[in-house]
């Protein structure tokens, strides 16, 4: 009987205490909705007063803490209070991708690298909210992990959220160019270099959208416009390594050898990748000078051992030439060496069927290039 009644003594209590932590839960959600349509009038101080009522009341609210935090920064000027209250908001729930957006902003002229993870790790939690706020510092970083992970076509609606933010930004209009035509769209691109060819702050950009419009072009298989567009580049700079590259491969379509060979051993100085010395090896083999371009190929190889880009153009260089044993080791160096990049491991996957491999030998490359790559992107 006795225990009977103990039973019954600590259900009645753990009744209360559920009843009685409902109600503070719903008095902090009450608190808390007056204070977002405080926050809605920017009426900082007096959303501050009712979000501190809700955190006495529930302080296990991530939310409530994330818009103390809001308050703190965007209203009363208090930044080391916000930091505070979005440090709170993430120890309570990491995966509070505002709380995450709320110190990218406030990291982002004391810690520059913390910044970018913030705002990256906001994305990754809620890209749907997050990706399409304008802002310029969230964009810029976010434009950055597009591009080193091979998402060229989610690069292209940040630089074009940056670029509609600072219309005469002159670097950022570029910016876009050059992501358009790395997704592919080089019409688009097209368009947007001319914009700047054509805008009164053009002598900024020098001769780098004569560039960007040649390759554009050049994609597009308009040769004769492409020509045209590196003139105008060769007349601002000719020593520019890119352009002395695009104008050595465009040499080389046309059949101009002599012109290719010295456009390109410029491009070999100039450029900071290998790719002018693995064109140089491809003309060398052209023309049956297998010793040159055997050497071109080995200084790439040894001169930019760790980069991506040069190991996955000797990869693609080395599988035309039919030597899949060679293709196969820059193919995995370049994945290597940018393990994040959807684009090398899943080039990397194309390879090895292609040479008869499966999944079930290199589970890791599969694998990789599974998990990485994005719904509606090609190589």
């Amino acid at each position: 009987m006795e225990r009977l009644k103990l039973v019954l003594f600590a259900a009645l209590i753990f009744g209360g205490c559920q009843k009685a932590y409902q109600h503070r839960q719903e008095a902090a959600k009450k608190e808390k909705a007056l204070a977002l349509e405080l926050i809605d009038k920017k009426e900082w101080k007096q959303a501050e007063r009712h979000l501190e009522k809700a955190s006495k009341e529930d302080p296990w609210d991530a939310d409530i803490w994330h818009n103390l935090g809001v308050c703190y920064a965007e209203g009363l000027n208090r930044p080391q209070w916000a930091r505070d209250m979005f440090k709170k908001a993430l120890e309570l729930n990491p995966g509070h991708a505002l709380a995450h957006y709320g110190m990218g902003l406030l990291e982002w002229e004391k810690n520059w690298n913390l910044a970018n993870a913030s705002f990256v790790a906001a994305y990754k939690l809620d890209p749907v909210s997050v990706g399409p706020i304008e802002n310029y510092y969230l964009q810029h970083a976010l434009a950055g992990y597009f591009l080193s992970s091979g998402y060229f076509y989610r690069e292209v609606a940040a630089r074009d959220i940056i670029a509609r933010i600072y219309p005469d930004w002159v670097e950022k209009q570029l910016d876009l160019g050059d992501a358009l035509v790395r997704a592919g769209q080089y019409a688009l691109a097209v368009e947007v270099y001319q914009r700047v060819i054509a805008g009164k702050d053009k002598e900024k950009a020098k001769e780098a959208p004569y560039i960007g419009l040649a390759w554009a072009l050049m994609n597009m298989n308009d040769l004769n416009a492409a020509a045209k567009a590196l003139e105008q580049a060769w007349k601002i700079n000719h020593k520019n390594g890119l352009l002395r590259y695009y104008a050595g491969l465009l040499a080389r379509r046309t059949g101009d050898r002599e012109s290719a060979l010295n456009h390109l051993n410029v491009a070999a100085i100039g450029l900071k990748d290998g790719r002018g010395l693995i064109a140089l090896a491809d003309l060398h083999l052209e023309m049956g000078h297998h010793r040159a371009a055997e050497e071109y190929l080995d200084l790439a190889d040894r001169r930019y051992a760790d980069d991506p880009m040069t190991q996955y153009e000797l990869m693609l260089f080395y599988e035309r030439q039919g030597n899949g044993e060679e293709a196969l080791r820059h193919g995995e160096r370049a994945a290597k060496a940018n393990a994040g990049n959807w684009r090398y491991a899943c080039a990397l996957q194309g390879l090895l069927i292609r040479l008869g491999h499966s999944g079930d030998e290199w589970t890791d490359v599969f694998e990789a290039c599974r998990l990485l790559r994005p719904l509606g992107e090609s190589l």
